[in-house]
């Protein structure tokens, strides 16, 4: 159980099962990555161009919008409101994630789940479910973190299953959680997920007998999970608090606790007196096995999983999801575990960390953390680090928009408008559209003002409801900084601006064939396997013939015929695309007519 050599990636985890597409998903997350969320419909789309880790590395912006085009309609993701990361790249494409995107507050808390429901159609008819119930975040983090996976087919006949309506009930819960209102289409989707996963028949993990779901923080439903007969206990649980470690553990029992070695240190030694000693991942194991094929694994570093288990005479119980050992997670926060019961043999402590004087599993990760004799005091700058996340979220709830004006020679002006009461003081507040560059159009934000900031002689693509925030607080010889992005109200949003960022990357008739080529094309690995494409490729320049200029090493003429043959509505995207060209006299000529001469008769043909 929870074999550390056993990975996944969430990328592996969208994969469709054999005979069925994607239809659609619901994603949950604390904090996000713009460029992981466009990683998911990149995924989806181009499956050997999505990359695994972020690690900086910036992907084929025309990939990118194709996939957001396709799929960024059918993912909705909820987020912690003011948690959502500054992009490195003032990427265009990130307006495509707009409507994808709801920012979400708790009263008291913040809002913590990492979840994914997707749906999955087949051509019978029936559709299946996957859960996915993880520990991390949707960004590129490299920590140790645990997930959990779960498949079903949906009973459409079949009245819901009683073990089910938690997880149903915390899907419908969704959208009154955001602090925006949230579209049609997005409350209907939440409607559907919830009633569908209420009769979706799961199939049960190995050795896993029961599994029950617990949603934390929504109307009518129990915080606690951990009530009943509780032989030992062990956490593993990046973060802690005294409070919720005693109520969990018991003196003289065995129980253990894996957390970071920070944390504790701020609870002391007198927290742990009859505990196993307490443990931290070790840092200096050899954690990363090296495939001769594929060369070394990602290293990962830190932790970050949930997981608790507690033995209970000869079974035990697994929780794997969001909570961290806080009172916070049990108290105020929206969380989401999952619960797999089963034998103690299989999924009991010692399956999980092995014996002190045999360590297997998780526990040969560990070493043993003797805390500081007394509680360490925090930083001084966590303080200011909860006040900043604090502030982040009043600026979401308060009632900002982002109002556009049109200027001159085709350009446009964006001014941040709205109230917002009693500013903290000590705090310094730059802001910028994340479509340009910081150091170029950054501004102060000034609360008084009328707008509070206003951006100039901005293009049509560059207009975008992503506004980045960069926040500075000082406090009694104490500095933190956080900058986060938000998104906003777009008034007076001018039409065709979509079209526009897709223009403003067509640089070149080079830029076209390769985009008509991921039109053509809804997977590039099959197109590999069929031997007969290596990706988007540069073209060979030659002066002799502009036309195998142009398709240098790329079948285009044998993938119009595979379409029309097989999936005839990938030309009507290729007709659509060209139609988008056609009237605009600075995109004269980046169809060259060459490919127009192979191109329209196929067309015509579909028409």
């Amino acid at each position: 159980m929870l074999d550390p050599g056993d990975r996944a990636l969430l990328w592996d985890s969208l994969e469709p099962p054999d005979g069925y597409d994607f239809a659609e998903a619901i994603g949950t997350s604390f904090s996000l990555d713009l460029l992981g969320l466009a990683s998911i419909p990149l995924s989806l789309t181009f499956r050997a161009l999505a990359d695994d880790d972020g690690g900086g590395q910036r992907r084929d912006p025309l990939a990118m919008i194709e996939a957001l085009r396709r799929h960024a309609g059918n993912i909705t993701v909820f987020a912690q409101a003011g948690q959502v990361k500054v992009p490195p790249h003032n990427e265009l494409i990130y307006s495509h994630l707009e409507p994808t995107l709801v920012q979400v507050a708790v009263d008291g808390g913040v809002f913590h789940p990492k979840v994914w429901a997707l749906r999955f159609t087949s051509d019978t008819g029936q559709d299946r479910y996957r859960l996915l119930v993880l520990s991390r975040n949707l960004t590129f983090d490299r920590s140790w973190d645990v997930a959990l996976r779960l498949d079903g087919e949906l009973r459409v006949r079949r009245n819901a299953m009683a073990a089910n309506h938690p997880l149903g009930a915390f899907f419908d819960a969704l959208p009154g959680q955001a602090v925006e209102p949230v579209s049609a289409a997005i409350v209907a989707r939440c409607r559907r997920f919830s009633h569908d996963l209420r009769r979706v028949d799961f199939e049960l993990p190995a050795d896993v007998s029961e599994i029950t779901f617990w949603p934390l923080g929504i109307d009518g439903y129990r915080r606690y999970p951990f009530e009943g007969r509780i032989d030992r206990m062990a956490i593993v649980s990046p973060f802690l608090q005294g409070s919720a470690v005693g109520r969990l553990t018991e003196r003289d029992r065995g129980d253990i606790v894996v957390s970071r070695d920070d944390q504790l240190d701020e609870l002391g030694s007198a927290a742990f007196e009859g505990l196993v000693i307490p443990r931290v991942l070790d840092e200096d194991a050899d954690l990363e096995p090296t495939d001769e094929e594929d060369g070394p694994a990602p290293e990962l570093r830190g932790l970050h999983a949930k997981i608790y288990v507690a033995d209970a005479g000869w079974d035990a119980s697994v929780w794997i999801g969001s909570a961290n050992a806080t009172r916070a997670a049990f108290e105020r926060n929206v969380e989401f575990l999952v619960e797999l019961t089963g034998a103690k043999g299989r999924l009991g402590i010692d399956q999980l960390f092995g014996k002190p004087e045999v360590p297997a599993g998780f526990g040969a990760l560990l070493r043993d953390y003797p805390p500081a004799a007394l509680p360490v005091a925090a930083p001084a700058e966590r303080a200011l680090e909860r006040d900043l996340d604090e502030f982040a979220a009043l600026l979401a709830r308060s009632e900002l928009e982002l109002v556009v004006a049109e200027g001159e020679n085709a350009t446009y002006a964006l001014s941040l408008r709205g109230v917002l009461t009693d500013p903290p003081p000590c705090m310094s507040v730059s802001v910028w559209p994340t479509t340009t560059r910081k150091e170029n159009a950054s501004r102060a934000l000034v609360f008084d003002s009328d707008p509070m900031a206003q951006f100039h002689r901005l293009s049509l693509e560059s207009i975008t409801a992503f506004l980045a925030f960069d926040v500075v607080v000082e406090r009694d010889g104490a500095q933190a900084e956080k900058q986060f992005v938000l998104k906003l109200p777009l008034v007076g949003e001018p039409a065709q601006r979509y079209e526009a960022i897709l223009r403003s990357l067509l640089r070149n008739s080079r830029d076209v064939l390769r985009y008509l080529l991921f039109l053509l094309e809804d997977d590039v690995d099959r197109t590999q396997e069929r031997g007969g494409w290596d990706g988007p490729q540069a073209p060979v320049d030659t002066n002799d013939d502009p036309l195998a200029a142009l398709l240098s090493g790329q079948p285009v003429f044998e993938m119009l015929m595979l379409a029309a043959c097989r999936s005839p509505e990938r030309l009507d995207r290729v007709a659509r695309f060209l139609a988008d060209l056609e009237g605009r006299e600075e995109d004269v000529g980046l169809v060259p007519a060459e490919l127009a001469s192979i191109l329209q008769p196929i067309l015509d043909a579909r028409s």
